[in-house]
């Protein structure tokens, strides 16, 4: 319960008014709990739009998922802020926050700058099996490696990319709300799940890219077929 004022009554709110007050002009009314919260707290909503703004990571992005994303971060960084230190009177009148935020920073650089446990190298597409058990070109069978889609390396070297033209429109033609140019498409190397079972590389599946299997063994044939040994003799 609280203790409500009526306010000020007009024509098209007066029988409203009239069946919650009566003739009172104060009057102990039943609200929710939820809407009482809203109204006591609202103001920390202007606070913390205050606070994002000083230091905000907000871009402008197309993907519908960044801004809520940014969101995330901001209100995390905020209440790290909020709960820290850094937010108390006499850090406040130091600048607090912004060395909240430069603190954050340095620490981040500090924990990337260290090095990583597993290597993240790309592989290439010269790393072909050429010798020990299986080296034969009848031992290159395209099957399926890996769980999660990789680069086909092929396609890497050779520059290629999942774009495709667009399809030719009649002049004049209905343009729907999806249609995207070419030139806005993705520039990356096509993504495969497939790839030589010998050599353990990604590559684009025969029957879908053919050319990037037959690349792969005119590599290996152009490899096993070059003496190596007497260009690197010392005589």
């Amino acid at each position: 319960m609280k203790l409500r004022r009526r306010s000020k009554m007009a024509q098209n709110n007066k029988k409203l008014f009239k069946k919650a007050f009566g003739n009172e002009p104060v009057k102990l009314l039943g609200i929710p709990q939820i809407i009482d919260n809203y109204n006591y707290h609202k103001s920390e909503v202007d606070r913390f739009d205050q606070t994002r703004s000083y230091y905000s990571i907000q871009q402008a992005r197309q993907r519908t998922w960044r801004p809520l994303w940014y969101f995330l971060i901001d209100l995390t960084l905020n209440n790290c802020y909020r709960l820290s230190p850094y937010s108390s009177p006499t850090a406040v009148k130091q600048s607090g926050h912004k060395k909240l935020i430069y603190k954050l920073i340095e620490q981040l650089f500090e924990r990337g700058g260290r090095p990583a446990s597993g290597s993240t190298k790309r592989q290439r597409p010269d790393e072909v099996v050429t010798s020990g058990e299986g080296a034969l070109q009848s031992s290159h069978t395209s099957t399926k490696l890996f769980a999660e889609g990789k680069s086909c390396v092929n396609c890497a070297a050779a520059g290629r990319t999942t774009n495709r033209k667009d399809p030719s429109r009649t002049p004049l033609a209905r343009v729907t709300g999806n249609s995207r140019s070419s030139r806005h498409g993705s520039q990356r190397p096509p993504r495969t799940c497939y790839g030589c079972k010998l050599c353990r590389l990604p590559l684009c599946r025969p029957d879908v890219t053919p050319t990037c299997w037959e690349e792969h063994l005119r590599r290996h044939e152009t490899i096993i077929s070059t003496d190596t040994r007497a260009s690197s003799s010392i005589t």
